[in-house]
């Protein structure tokens, strides 16, 4: 049986509704939809949030780790059956595109854990906000190839 949904979470989710995000609320957990068929589940317990990135239905390291495996051993076996021909090669580019549409799958997810992270401790951590920081007082004068300038800002 799940347990509600901790209002904290709800907050949360509002948040996050506001920064553009996609934001499903499953019963005990929220969820961020991603494009390329990614999403993080975002669990609270015991004062603590937790972020799970997800390729499809299935975590994001297991996903990774089992492409991975099936495409090249799919891609070897090919090559150890028909030698260096078209077909191994294009299974071996096949493989090195599916890699590299991993990685922006990973950079997405990564992007949406760091940005939830960053609003959680927003709202809960005003007094060493970043936010709340003094900003660096800007450089009068600009040394530029052609010689010494105002600042545009002074």
């Amino acid at each position: 049986m799940a347990m509600p949904i901790d209002p904290a979470l709800l907050e949360l989710r509002a948040r996050l509704e506001e920064s553009g995000m996609v934001v499903v609320q499953e019963p005990d957990y929220l969820s961020v939809r991603l494009p390329y068929l990614c999403s993080v589940q975002i669990r609270y317990d015991n004062g603590r949030i937790k972020c799970e990135p997800f390729f499809g239905v299935v975590g994001r390291t297991r996903a990774t780790l089992l492409k991975m495996i099936g495409t090249s051993t799919i891609a070897v076996g090919a090559l150890l059956t028909y030698g260096v021909t078209p077909l191994p090669m294009a299974l071996g580019v096949l493989v090195a595109a599916s890699a590299g549409y991993d990685v922006l799958r990973t950079t997405v997810t990564e992007n949406v854990v760091t940005r939830v992270l960053f609003i959680w401790s927003m709202m809960h951590d005003r007094q060493s906000s970043l936010l709340s920081a003094p900003m660096p007082e800007p450089a009068v004068r600009v040394r530029t190839a052609a010689g010494v300038r105002r600042d545009p800002m002074s």
